[in-house]
């Protein structure tokens, strides 16, 4: 039997230009706010996790995709994990349009959305969100990467389940990205950089994230990723 598509990437293979990416993007993470959820279904004493959202649809015309910034719906997983609560809808901010209105990034969007299109050729339109997100370990926070703790699904057709942003002040170990057959099986493990993700099924794969762990103990250790989420729309 094939194993599902996986595969570690960085923004270079993809042909969009990874300095200048990260120069634009690297300051939203700055502007998030605590996700209050943490707390409130997650059972942590203080959030250890800021996010925000973008949306975009993209509909395939011949061989080109039509990109569009769309409002962000309320973020819902298929299935709650442990005492997480993820099927209740929850509502994020959305970052500025001028974060995600750059030509890297929608070179991004069209590299992601022609992936999906080699796997599945006769997909023409796609939801796509991206997940601006930051983990903090400092005094009070626990560097809790995936509230999930331990191997899940998030219930989109594809994702990737991290593109590295920024990692400071972390134990190089920390941090850790997994991919996981749905029988528990180890298929890829990997402290990814800032510029580099992994892409794969999210129907017939798992994933996981260790936690991060500060370097320096008297100075905060921070992960910002952009998680990306991809759903099939039917014509």
């Amino acid at each position: 039997m094939t194993t599902p598509y996986y595969k570690k990437f960085s923004l270079e293979e993809l042909g969009i230009d990874t300095q200048c990416f990260l120069k634009h993007l690297r300051p939203a993470y700055e502007t998030l706010t605590w996700d209050r959820f943490d707390t409130l279904r997650g059972g942590l004493e203080k959030p250890t996790r800021q996010r925000a959202l973008a949306e975009f649809s993209l509909k395939k015309n011949q061989q080109q995709w039509q990109i569009k910034r769309v409002p962000a719906k309320p973020y819902v997983q298929t299935q709650d994990h442990g005492d997480y609560n993820r099927t209740e809808p929850r509502e994020y901010p959305e970052v500025d349009e001028t974060v995600t209105d750059h030509p890297e990034v929608f070179k991004l969007l069209n590299e992601i959305a022609n992936i999906v299109a080699s796997l599945r050729s006769e997909v023409q339109n796609l939801r796509i969100i991206f997940t601006f997100l930051r983990t903090v370990d400092e005094e009070g926070r626990t560097g809790i990467c995936a509230l999930e703790g331990g191997p899940h699904i998030d219930g989109m057709d594809y994702i990737v389940s991290a593109l590295v942003m920024n990692r400071e002040n972390l134990e190089s170990n920390s941090g850790e990205s997994s991919v996981y057959s749905l029988d528990g099986e180890a298929l890829l493990r990997t402290v990814l950089q800032p510029g580099e993700g992994i892409f794969h099924d999210d129907l017939q794969l798992m994933h996981d994230i260790s936690n991060i762990s500060r370097k320096i103990r008297n100075k905060r250790g921070i992960r910002d990723m952009l998680g990306i989420d991809i759903e099939i729309i039917n014509p």
